[in-house]
């Protein structure tokens, strides 16, 4: 009996997707990790109007669903 290959999740929607939404997900990250003032930049930032200006930018960003 021959063996016959089933289609996964990667090889119906391919590899450049997956890279797409890493890549979506890394900026997201990196939005958040520079946003937000760690222990040692707290005095340097206001922490409030740090947070309020990322969630702005969320809020101005047309919701895909």
């Amino acid at each position: 009996m021959p063996i016959v290959h089933k289609p996964c999740m990667v090889d119906i929607y391919g590899i450049d997707a997956l890279k797409k939404m890493r890549t979506l997900d890394d900026k997201i990250i990196y939005v958040l990790n520079t946003s937000i003032p760690t222990e040692s930049f707290k005095g340097q930032t206001d922490a409030s109007s740090s947070c309020k200006g990322l969630f702005d930018q969320v809020e101005s960003v047309p919701c895909l669903l």
